[in-house]
């Protein structure tokens, strides 16, 4: 009875180990599979995020540096240096000394500027020290014919353009402390006759340009930038940086890591892992503003590198395979309870597994038939964007032509007249002119030309509104600023026109409200409502337009009130207010523009709002609602508009 009582335990752990070490196999795989996944899903934005890394060093880099070859080739053909260069009189030298300070005042990015005569001696030279340009005496200027940047451009034709090796500035033969990475531009110059007079050199301040990368790297602290021997020039350890000036001969790449600095050597750009870690890099050819490569003469190619070491991929492995690992523990204890009672929950899970594959073609059903609503959805969408665009266009065709119709007509009224007094002037002229009939055709003429110029400039005025509701605003530009220093610019534009007004303008807008927004459109929308306000509002007696801020409801919100006393706006036109082209000053200079331009960039740009509330007699009151941050703004492809 005991052995037949033993045979079913024996039957349940041959079950058991039948069904669980295929699992645990599973598992096992899944472990390494999934531990493979997981690391290279980690790592994986990383890569993207170093590769977006060097693409914006590679642009700051050259934005920084770029426009240097067009500021020498401007010295180097100034009239001012030409004569300088020539002559070498005093005050010719002195004019060079004057335009050498004034274009470091107006750039603020060259350390020196200088001119070096043929024997290599500085004969002109003017530093960047404490913010503001410093004209070198005679006595301190140094002889630089020793220096490899001076021998090498020396020998080039002239107007050719030499950029040195990346480097430090060296004073009277030593390394100016503290460090200053330095660009030298130079450029051949020669007297009126031919004879070379040697070069006009820019000392570009490098040091703004690394910052920058390192402002860049900050997050990540990743970034390197390496001469084409592999020295550091910024970036990683800043005791190897400047080895081959600091005495530090074997602080580069080449001698720390040589397969590595083999295989980016190899190409221009691209990426690869070795036992020293995972290696994105890119050749950085200096570019000037017109595209030309800056290393034709001196200047090597430097490679950008963003280097992720093998400890950190490491800790990345180890990281996810404990993570991995506690989970596939945990998936191995369930696996042996479930094996222990897979026998009794088959006929369930088949069950569950016929269930589960009916819900599933439901569902597939279903998400088939909600996806074709939501296409047909789209096109709706589609065609009712389109339709309200022609709608739109349509309305302000419509409301230009109407509104051009009046100054032409008016144009073409005025020269039939001008005509007809022509032609009587003609026939005075056969039958005996007077001079009294001169004098009036003179005055009507001159009368006649003042109404058409009045006329076609409010046409014109009208075209220019037209194309600035239709342009593009992509060009407005997003920033930090202040709402009070704002409106302060506003008024102070405003400030011929208030000043003939009867009424008076109240500014309440309290200081130190700071947005981040775009400026340009919310000035535009400030002044429109307060160029409404004097227009309208005051038409039949003076009054007070006063301006307000404060928090709106929403947090992070701003509201901007601006309040008149004035007549009112009439209960039937409250509705139309924002509509284009209308206006209740049809005749009088009104096209009906600018309460629709402000409420369009209060939405589309400003992302906020604008609202108006009014009692007829007693004044209105036009609200602005809108984020102290603004949202993304998107702009759109801006309509090609003639003149």
């Amino acid at each position: 009875m005991r052995r037949r009582g033993a045979e079913p335990g024996a039957v349940r752990q041959r079950g058991f180990a039948r069904r669980f070490v295929p699992t645990l196999l599973v598992i096992l795989l899944l472990f390494v599979l999934g531990w493979e996944h997981m690391v290279q899903s980690e790592l994986e934005p990383l890569e993207n995020r170093l590769e977006r890394q060097l693409a914006s060093a590679v642009a700051v880099i050259n934005r920084r540096a770029g426009s240097t070859p067009r500021d020498l080739e401007l010295l180097a053909r100034h009239p001012v240096l030409l004569d300088a260069v020539d002559s070498q009189a005093p005050i010719p030298l002195r004019r060079l000394e004057d335009l050498f300070v004034t274009f470091a005042e107006a750039s603020r990015d060259y350390d020196q500027l200088r001119w070096i005569d043929e024997h290599g001696r500085e004969r002109v030279r003017v530093d960047w020290r404490d913010n503001h340009a410093v004209r070198i005496p005679a006595d301190q200027l140094q002889d630089k014919a020793d220096r490899y940047y001076v021998r090498d451009a020396l020998k080039l034709p002239p107007g050719a353009l030499y950029a040195s090796r990346l480097d430090l500035n060296i004073e009277h033969g030593e390394i100016e402390r503290p460090l200053k990475p330095m660009l030298r531009f130079a450029s051949p110059v020669t007297a009126s006759d031919g004879t070379p007079r040697g070069l006009v050199v820019l000392n570009y301040r490098a040091g703004r340009m690394l910052s920058g990368l390192e402002i860049l790297d900050a997050s990540l602290n990743v970034l390197q930038l390496l001469d084409h021997d592999g020295y550091l020039l910024a970036g990683g350890d800043p005791q190897r940086q400047w080895g081959f000036m600091l005495g530090q001969p074997q602080a580069t790449l080449a001698q720390t890591a040589p397969l590595s600095w083999a295989r980016i050597q190899s190409g221009d750009n691209g990426h690869f892992a070795d036992i020293n870690g995972l290696w994105h890099f890119t050749t950085i050819r200096l570019i000037d503003d017109n595209g030309l490569d800056l290393g034709s003469n001196g200047l090597k190619p430097w490679k950008l590198i963003a280097h992720l070491d093998a400890a950190a991929i490491n800790a990345i492995r180890a990281r996810q395979a404990w993570a991995l690992g506690s989970i596939a523990l945990m998936m191995t204890l369930a696996a042996a309870w479930v094996s222990s009672h897979l026998a009794r929950l088959s006929r369930e899970r088949e069950a569950m597994l016929h269930a589960l594959e009916q819900r599933t073609q439901a569902l597939s059903a279903a998400n088939l038939a909600q996806q074709q609503a939501y296409e047909r959805l789209q096109r709706t969408q589609a065609e009712l964007v389109r339709a309200e665009k022609l709608s739109s266009l349509g309305l302000m065709v419509a409301g230009v032509a109407h509104e051009l119709n009046t100054p032409i007509g008016s144009s073409m009224v005025v020269l039939s007249t001008l005509q007809q007094h022509a032609e009587r002037l003609r026939e005075q002229l056969l039958s005996g002119l007077r001079r009294s009939d001169l004098d009036n055709y003179l005055k009507r003429h001159a009368d006649g030309m003042t109404l058409v110029t009045a006329n076609l400039e409010r046409a014109a005025a009208l075209v220019r509104s037209f194309k600035q509701l239709a342009v593009d605003r992509s060009s407005a530009e997003r920033r930090r600023f202040r709402l009070d220093e704002l409106l302060t610019d506003i008024l102070r534009a405003l400030q011929p026109r208030l000043k003939h007004e009867r009424s008076r303008l109240l500014n309440q807008i309290p200081a130190g409200i700071e947005l981040d927004s775009f400026p340009g459109p919310l000035g535009q929308v400030l002044q429109n409502l307060i160029d409404n306000a004097f227009t309208h509002a005051f038409s039949e007696h003076a009054g007070t337009l006063e301006l307000r801020a404060g928090p709106a409801d929403e947090v992070g919100w701003l509201r901007i009130e601006v309040i008149d006393d004035g007549i009112g706006i009439p209960p039937q036109n409250i509705e139309q207010v924002f509509d284009p082209f209308f206006t209740t000053r049809r005749g009088q200079g009104g096209c009906g523009l600018g309460l629709h331009l402000a409420h369009q960039l209060a939405s589309e740009v400003l992302g906020g709002h604008l609202s108006v509330h009014s009692e007829t007699g007693a004044g209105s009151c036009f609200t602005l609602e809108i984020p102290l941050s603004a949202p993304p703004f998107v702009a759109r492809p801006a309509p090609q508009l003639d003149d």
